[in-house]
């Protein structure tokens, strides 16, 4: 890709150009009719509430310690917190959100089997 050295117009131009030419050789083939659409198998990123009692635990916090999701303290005797099966803590609302979207631990990514 050759662009002009210096950064304006011209320099955004070219790089819009560049785009779109990648853009045509990669195109994804739009010939998708609707039944192949609705019949596309379903896709579950998050976790439901069954499967995330399945694989934590919840209790009142015993030590001081970090959230990793919120970057806020635990506090001892006054946050409730969730254990997830690789042993990392968090608060119970910053994990649960966390885990409606995903299915992996924040800090070590590790996969958690569903309930």
């Amino acid at each position: 890709m050759n662009l002009p050295e210096l950064p304006g117009r011209e320099r955004r131009l070219a790089y819009g150009r560049y785009v779109r030419q990648r853009n045509r050789r990669n195109r994804i083939p739009m010939d998708l009719s609707y039944e192949r659409l609705v019949n596309l198998p379903d896709v579950t990123i998050g976790m439901d509430l069954k499967e995330l009692v399945g694989c934590s635990t919840v209790e009142m916090c015993d030590s001081t310690s970090f959230c990793a999701i919120c970057q806020d303290m635990i506090y001892k005797n006054l946050d409730i917190i969730r254990f997830l099966e690789c042993e990392h803590k968090y608060h119970i609302n910053c994990i649960d959100t966390w885990l409606s979207e995903h299915s992996t631990c924040p800090i070590c990514k590790k996969y958690l089997k569903r309930g």
